[in-house]
C-alpha cells in the first residue's frame, strides 16, 4: 500500500480508550476517519469533528463533511462518536411527542411571565423532560449508566485517544503528515468537549472553532475562562 494513500477512503475502526473509572483500555469508542483523496503529503493535519447532542458520526452529513474538508483543506478528519452519543439517538417519535409536550405546557406560561415580569420566575420542573429520548432515560435508571452524557472530561479523552491513534499508526508506517496542523471543529455540546480537549491538552491544537457553542457567547467570555482555569 502507498503510504501516502492512507485513509484516502472513509475508515471505521474501534478504538481503545479508558473506562468510567478510568481504566485504561476498559471502554471502545467508534472513530471514522477520511484523508484527501489524492493522498497524504507533509503538510497535511489533522482535523477532529465533534457532534453535539444528537448526532452521530454514522450520518451521511459526516461522511460528506470529512470528505469535503479533508480534500479543501489537505487535513485527516476524524470523528468519534464519544460517551454518550448512544444515549441521545435521535427517537423521531419519543422526542416529538416532548417537544409537544413543552410548547403546550410550558411555552404561553414561560413567554408571558418574562413580558410582564423583570424578575426572575420560577418553573416548575416537573412538568419538564430531563432526558433527550427514551434510550438516555434507560441508561439513567441504572446505578451506573454504560453510556452517558456528564459534561465531563471522558468524552474529551474519547476524542483524544482517537487523535493520538491515528498520529501513531502515521508514525508506525513513516506516512508523511504535518504533526502540528491540529485543529478541533465543533458544535453545541461538542464545543463543551473541544474545550476540554484543549484544557487536557494544551499544547496540542493550533485552532478551535466552535460552530454554536454550549457554554459560550460573545457575552459571556467569563465562562471560557471558569471552563479552562477550574
Amino acid at each position: 500500500m502507498d503510504q501516502n494513500l492512507f485513509y484516502n477512503v472513509d475508515e471505521i475502526g474501534l478504538i481503545p480508550t479508558c473506562g468510567l473509572d478510568f481504566s485504561p483500555g476498559a471502554r471502545e469508542v467508534k472513530a471514522w476517519v477520511k484523508g484527501p483523496t489524492k493522498g497524504i503529503d507533509a503538510d497535511t493535519g489533522t482535523l477532529l469533528v465533534l457532534h453535539g447532542l444528537g448526532g452521530r458520526h454514522n450520518d451521511i452529513s459526516y461522511k460528506i463533511l470529512r470528505r469535503d474538508f479533508a480534500d479543501k483543506f489537505n487535513l485527516i478528519v476524524i470523528g468519534v462518536n464519544y460517551l454518550g452519543t448512544d444515549t441521545y439517538i435521535r427517537d423521531l417519535q419519543w422526542m416529538q411527542q416532548w417537544m409537544n409536550e413543552c410548547c403546550d405546557n410550558n411555552s404561553d406560561f414561560i413567554m408571558e411571565a418574562h413580558a410582564r415580569s423583570g424578575g426572575a420566575e420560577v418553573v416548575d420542573t416537573s412538568r419538564l423532560h430531563y432526558f433527550a429520548n427514551a434510550a438516555a432515560k434507560t441508561e439513567a435508571e441504572k446505578s451506573l449508566a454504560d453510556d452517558f452524557w456528564d459534561y465531563g472530561c471522558l468524552q474529551a479523552m474519547d476524542a483524544l485517544a482517537a487523535l493520538h491513534s491515528v498520529h501513531r499508526r502515521l508514525r508506525e508506517k513513516n506516512a508523511p503528515f504535518n504533526p502540528a496542523r491540529n485543529h478541533i471543529i465543533a458544535q453545541s455540546a461538542g464545543s463543551q468537549t473541544a474545550l476540554m480537549c484543549i484544557k487536557l491538552a494544551p499544547r496540542s491544537f493550533a485552532s478551535i472553532v466552535d460552530i454554536g457553542g454550549i457554554y459560550v457567547t460573545a457575552d459571556n467570555r467569563e465562562a471560557l475562562r471558569a471552563v479552562l482555569t477550574d
